[in-house]
């Protein structure tokens, strides 16, 4: 015969296992008070371009962009090259610093961006935003949008984040 009590706490462990895995998948790494920014830009075509910063143990392993709202994935590099396997400016489109390209650009990016830098241990930065909220003449500047969408330079937006995170 089930004993109705062990019954009671194994199923209590399981519900709390399995709301613990759930909330701590999207919770920053442990020293993060907010999830990590990845810094938004214009390239001097007027393409979107990216900012990761890495800490100096980290490895970036791929970068994607999709459409926010159906998930749909664009465009999507990995196996960076060189300095690129520390992180830096990513253009959307130029698979320059990475050594495949496993989704070309085939069709123009959505106005509801999701992006994602993937790190060699499968922590992921993300951002997402609206393509009409980073102004065209960030590609005539070294500026770059910050976490909370101000302008920076980018040089303080590094710094911000090395100090910040790593």
């Amino acid at each position: 015969m089930r004993d109705p009590r062990r019954h009671g706490v194994v199923h209590a462990l399981l519900v709390s296992s399995i709301f613990l895995l759930a909330s701590t998948a999207c919770v920053p790494r442990l020293g993060d008070d907010l999830p990590r920014p990845v810094g938004i830009g214009r390239a001097a075509d007027g393409s979107l371009r990216f900012v990761v910063t890495l800490c100096s143990n980290e490895r970036l392993s791929s970068f994607s962009v999709a459409d926010r709202r159906t998930l749909k994935p664009m465009w999507k590099v990995s196996k960076p090259t060189g300095a690129m396997e520390q992180g830096g400016e990513i253009t959307v489109g130029d698979a320059n610093g990475f050594k495949t390209l496993e989704m070309p650009l085939k069709s123009p990016i959505p106005s509801n961006v999701l992006a994602t830098a993937r790190l060699t241990d499968g922590f992921e930065l993300q951002v997402s935003f609206l393509q009409n909220q980073v102004p065209r003449e960030l590609a005539e500047t070294g500026q770059v949008l910050d976490g909370m969408r101000e302008k920076v330079s980018l040089e303080e937006f590094q710094r911000d984040v090395e100090r910040r995170y790593c």
